[in-house]
């Protein structure tokens, strides 16, 4: 069994700052599009509440206190909602599971940083690189046909990784 060369929390550093390179972009997009939602209903109902409910859920803009009778979504936005829906369910119960199993593969794999950089695809080498450049662990322990292994075994969640990343781009 291995063992870390750096403080026991490094794994999960590793895992929030991957997580926060590749969704950080996307929830702000996410959190944007739901505000625009919100504010065209409050603005067509004339409502001064940034809030309304569909589909038996309550959706507020941050730090608003929700009144005691609280707007329904209007007919008009409806596709506009529901699209919204679709691509936070699609990113939240297909693509984040699976990049992040991969994730967990790759940190299980090895308690080594620099092992990480080999097994993970280069796109998301910077947020390591960061620790590394902050840690004295610069040794490699998983052998390259462990490498490929997990490569080949997670090509589908490293192509779901990389289109994030490219979807990123466009975002900002």
């Amino acid at each position: 069994m291995n063992t870390l060369s750096h403080h026991p929390v490094t794994k999960q550093q590793v895992k929030d700052l991957l997580v926060s390179h590749l969704y950080g972009a996307a929830q702000d997009q996410f959190k944007r599009r739901l505000e625009a939602i919100i504010r065209k209903n409050s603005q067509v109902l004339s409502s001064k509440h940034l809030s309304f409910v569909y589909g038996r859920q309550i959706y507020a803009c941050e730090d608003q206190k929700l009144p005691k009778m609280i707007n329904t979504l209007i007919p008009e936005l409806f596709g506009d909602m529901d699209e919204y829906l679709k691509d936070l369910r699609d990113v939240s119960e297909r693509e984040i599971p699976s990049v992040l199993d991969f994730i967990s593969q790759v940190l299980n794999a090895s308690s080594n940083l620099h092992d990480y950089l080999r097994v993970l695809p280069s796109c998301v080498h910077g947020p390591i690189q960061q620790l590394i450049d902050a840690c004295p662990c610069r040794t490699k322990t998983l052998k390259d046909t462990d490498v490929q292994e997990l490569a080949m075994c997670n090509a589908k969640a490293t192509e779901m990784l990389k289109r994030r990343l490219v979807a990123n781009l466009l975002i900002v």
